[in-house]
């Protein structure tokens, strides 16, 4: 089951089954010209290998 948290504006959770995604810096409505986030991949199964992109 997929699920979404948004309850921090600067942090957005995306949990399914054994990944998880996490985007760093949340959405700003002012310069949606030039977004940036960090987003960082997870496996459940090894919480060592995460694979941050900017």
């Amino acid at each position: 089951m997929a699920k979404l948290i948004t309850e921090n504006a600067e942090l957005l959770i995306y949990l399914d089954g054994k990944l998880h995604i996490t985007i760093l810096g949340g959405i700003k409505l002012t310069g949606l010209d030039r977004m940036k986030v960090t987003l960082k991949l997870t496996s459940t199964d090894h919480k060592q290998n995460a694979f941050p992109h900017s």
